[in-house]
């Protein structure tokens, strides 16, 4: 499957409708990961939009659910970068998406889940002259190590700052945890990180940004243990490679119950729900809470300005988040059904809830999302969800494409023996 990741100083397609892109591209076969994007793109003195891991998969369920990344704020969700798709339909014709045919599969692809209208495999996407990054690594505790809310109050503090800094071009990720099995910063089991970094933006300009938050942290300051400090990078890879996410471990002994939702500037301006917000997911003592979140949105940025793109099929709350807050709750190999239940519920209702009273216009990110909610159909694909399902019925009538949570799965259901049957209700109209 991996043909080649092949870079063009100009869009190779003839397809010049509807938000064309004139710049530079690269055209990525099956196969491939952001790692091998990343570096082959900073050989053409590019940037590709990609997963903050770099083991993540380029053309799959990452950028047809969305995409997050460290480089969103200046240059869209992953989805936004495809300009035009090679694709397997379930008739097993190959066929190229773009804004001049199969326009509808074009749209469905940029953002509207995958392994469900067909198998993509080729993408050409967008690329981006690179330029110098600075970026800002921080990271706080709580110095006497049971003063816990003092800590909630500096990291509720930090969230409501989240609008300030993207506002001012900042984009990364962060962590936070209260009470972990391993310490989070230096020798504290309570502790907040995050590294996020500016394009194009001096040390000097950062550092007049972060003092407006040093000012709210400033009348507890002599309670946190706090450090922080300023990278300069000629390159987009070389910040990359030394301060974002990196590779995360692959595989665990037990489980684990996960879900996301975006945040949105009216949200993080609301003291009383951030406060809330962050004493319910910060969990109890033995709760070992796993929480995370992605910066990139906000109103001057790009993912906000594609708004506009009539090709997107991206659920419409990313257009106004700031940020996507990322729950999580695991548990042991061995724990019985009932305690798992009791987690998952936990991380449905609680955590993620407290995000919903919050932001009740936001949505979940389907590949960090909880496909136990309710209402995770709605949650994951937002107000295209109808579009998308007619899509699915004309592209896809058998259903020849399937996976649990992608638009039309609830159309089958498991029987007693595991088999995946149609529900033939759904052609009663």
């Amino acid at each position: 499957m991996k043909n080649g990741l092949t870079f063009s100083a100009k869009n190779p397609s003839t397809c010049t409708k509807g938000a064309y892109w004139s710049g530079a591209t690269f055209t990525v076969a099956g196969g491939y990961v952001w790692g091998e994007a990343y570096k082959a793109a900073a050989e053409k003195g590019h940037i590709v939009v990609g997963g903050g891991d770099p083991t993540v998969g380029i053309i799959g369920g990452w950028m047809q659910g969305g995409g997050h990344s460290p480089a969103n704020y200046d240059f869209g969700l992953g989805a936004d970068q495809v300009v035009e798709a090679q694709v397997v339909l379930a008739n097993g014709k190959l066929v190229t998406a773009n804004a001049c045919q199969n326009e509808d599969v074009f749209w469905a692809i940029r953002g509207g889940g995958p392994s469900t209208y067909g198998a993509v495999v080729s993408t050409t996407i967008k690329a981006h002259p690179t330029a110098p990054y600075t970026a800002h690594k921080f990271a706080l505790a709580p110095l006497a190590g049971t003063d816990l809310a003092t800590f909630r109050e500096a990291v509720a503090i930090l969230y409501e700052s989240q609008t300030e800094l993207v506002n001012a071009g900042w984009n990364g990720y962060g962590n936070w945890n209260q009470a972990s099995y391993q310490p989070v910063v230096a020798s504290y089991y309570s502790g907040y990180n995050h590294a996020l970094a500016a394009r194009d933006q001096t040390e000097a300009q950062m550092k007049a940004t972060w003092a407006k938050v040093e000012a709210k942290l400033a009348p507890i300051a002599d309670k946190l243990y706090i450090s922080s400090k300023f990278y300069s990078y000629k390159t987009f890879v070389e910040y990359y490679d030394a301060q974002a996410v990196g590779q995360q471990a692959v595989g665990s002994r037990g489980g684990s119950s996960v879900g996301s939702w975006t945040l949105d500037e009216g949200a993080l301006a609301n003291a009383t729900g951030v406060r809330n917000m962050v004493n319910i997911i910060a969990g109890k003592q033995y709760d070992f809470s796993i929480l995370n979140f992605w910066l990139g949105g906000g109103k001057n940025g790009q993912i906000k300005k594609d708004a506009a793109d009539p090709y997107s099929g991206v659920n419409p709350a990313w257009r106004e988040a700031v940020s996507l807050n990322i729950v999580a709750r695991g548990w042991a190999a061995g724990t019985d059904a009932a305690t798992q239940k009791t987690i998952q519920d936990d991380v449905t209702f609680n955590y993620v809830g407290s995000m919903k009273d919050m932001n009740p216009d936001g949505g979940a990110y389907m590949n960090e999302g909880d496909y136990r909610s309710p209402t995770h159909m709605a949650d994951f694909y937002g107000k295209n969800l109808n579009k998308l399902s007619l899509v699915k019925i004309a592209r896809d009538p058998l259903g020849v494409f399937y996976c649990p949570t992608c638009v039309g799965s609830d159309n089958w259901y498991e029987d007693d023996e595991g088999r995946l049957c149609l529900d033939f209700g759904i052609y009663d109209y």
